[in-house]
This record gives structure tokens, C-alpha cells and sequence, in this order.
């Protein structure tokens, strides 16, 4: 046996295995700096407004328990300022939503609702890809996954309702009953169910064109009661509440003038 040849060889393998594990925890330590900087820099500032922005538009009291100098719509603006000022962090599918949003500059809304159905979604958008990103490094407990969740829902719900009653003003007004929401919701069943009807073909494609384009009403529909009713029975007890439920739909469907809408 040659030992000083063995030795060589097996020096010349451990300096390799040392070079190759070298490469691999400078790649993983690139890695988890990158992952670190676009939740400081892109999510972070912003993770609680879009929270807040929920809280204080759909406030049940709103006049009585929101202070005087709290203003939804400047934490809006600010939430689409920032993402757009550090949109080289933004995933394709945040960015296209952004770019959906800055339609509201140069397009009319003649709809009562089309822009904000734009902004609810970007908003909806930034809290799953924040979710997503968490889960290469672990960013939040489970309390607070679990509370992201929870919005990801009332969102989904939120634009559910601006497509059913077509009003801005009387889905945010609807939204505000939510404390009738079965306290289980928030976990991400709920939220693959919701987010998967809403997404549907026909509940969010076509009815998207419809709900704002008037020349089109014969080829596209909006939610039918029976449809937004399957969409809330997840988030609801509908069948426990039924005579508050509809009487809730109902008046909200006269306040548009459209109190016999199936």
C-alpha cells in the first residue's frame, strides 16, 4: 500500500468536501439574507396597515370608536405607495396586481366599486405573499400566521360582497357584521375553500367583466344569492342565524334597490 499516495488522497478529498461545504453555507447564508431583505424592506412597513386598513374601513361603529384623525384612506395610499416604490422585491404576482391598480389613474370608474375590487385584491395579495415568503425563513409564530389567515378570509369576503351587492359603500357597511362569523374560520381550509370559489371561472373572470362593463350584462352575471350564500356558509352559521342573515342581505339589497335579487 502506497501511504503517502492514500495520504494525498485522502487530504486532497477532505479539502474538497471543506470547499464544497463552504460553497453550500455561503449560498444557504446569500440565501436567508435575501429571504430577510424583502420581508424588511417590501413587507414588513406594511403588514400591519393592511391589517389596520381592514379594522378601521369595516368598523362596525366606526363614528364612535375610530379616532377623529385616523384616516383609512391615507393608509391606503400609503400601502400602494410602498409597495410601489419597492417593487424590485415584488413577486410577478404582486406586481401584476399593482399594475391592475395603477389602472385606477388613467381609467373612469363608472362602476362603484371596479377600483376598489383592484385595491382589496392587491391588499389580499400582499398578506398570501407575505405568507408564502415567511415560510422559507420563519418570520412569525403560529398565533400570527393563524391572524394573517384570518384577514386573507375577510378579504376574500370582503370582495365576495362588492361583487354581490355591486356597491363599494354597502359590502364595507355588510363586511362590518362580521363579528357573526364563526370564530373558526381563521385557518387555511377556510381559506383554500373561500379562495377557490371566489377564484372560480365563473365567480371571478367573467363576473369581473360583468359587474363593471354595462354592454355586457347579457353574457356575463353577478353572484346570484344562492352563490355568495355558499361562499359565507364557510365563513357563517347561516343555517343558526338564518332569520338575522337574511334580514341583513335583505336590507342591504333595498338600500340598492334591488330588494327581490336572487
Amino acid at each position: 500500500m502506497n501511504i503517502p499516495l492514500l495520504g494525498a488522497s485522502i487530504g486532497a478529498s477532505a479539502a474538497l468536501t471543506a470547499q464544497i461545504v463552504s460553497h453550500w453555507l455561503t449560498k444557504r447564508r446569500e440565501k436567508e439574507k435575501n429571504v430577510r431583505e424583502i420581508y424588511q424592506k417590501l413587507y414588513a412597513p406594511v403588514i400591519l396597515d393592511v391589517i389596520s386598513y381592514f379594522d378601521i374601513a369595516t368598523n362596525f361603529r366606526k363614528m364612535h370608536d375610530i379616532k377623529d384623525n385616523v384616516s383609512e384612506q391615507t393608509i391606503q395610499e400609503n400601502i400602494k405607495k410602498h409597495v410601489a416604490n419597492n417593487l424590485m422585491y415584488a413577486s410577478p404576482r404582486l406586481l401584476n396586481s399593482l399594475h391592475n391598480v395603477k389602472k385606477n389613474d388613467y381609467y373612469e370608474d363608472f362602476s362603484d366599486g371596479e377600483s376598489m375590487l383592484r385595491e382589496l385584491e392587491m391588499f389580499l395579495i400582499t398578506l398570501d405573499e407575505l405568507l408564502k415568503h415567511s415560510k422559507k425563513m420563519e418570520f412569525f409564530d403560529e398565533d400570527f400566521k393563524r391572524n394573517i389567515v384570518r384577514y386573507e378570509v375577510l378579504y376574500i369576503v370582503w370582495m365576495a360582497s362588492l361583487s354581490f351587492f355591486g356597491s363599494f359603500n354597502v359590502a364595507t357597511q355588510f363586511i362590518s357584521y362580521n363579528f357573526y362569523f364563526d370564530k373558526q374560520f381563521s385557518n387555511i381550509k377556510t381559506f383554500e375553500k373561500v379562495n377557490n370559489l371566489y377564484y372560480d371561472k365563473k365567480t371571478k373572470v367573467g363576473r369581473l367583466k360583468e359587474f363593471f362593463c354595462k354592454n355586457r350584462k347579457n353574457q356575463y352575471k353577478r353572484y346570484t344569492r344562492a352563490e355568495f350564500e355558499t361562499l359565507l356558509t364557510f365563513v357563517w352559521d347561516i343555517e343558526k342565524d338564518k332569520v338575522e342573515f337574511n334580514r341583513i342581505i335583505d336590507m342591504f339589497l333595498e338600500e340598492i334597490g334591488e330588494p327581490d335579487r336572487e
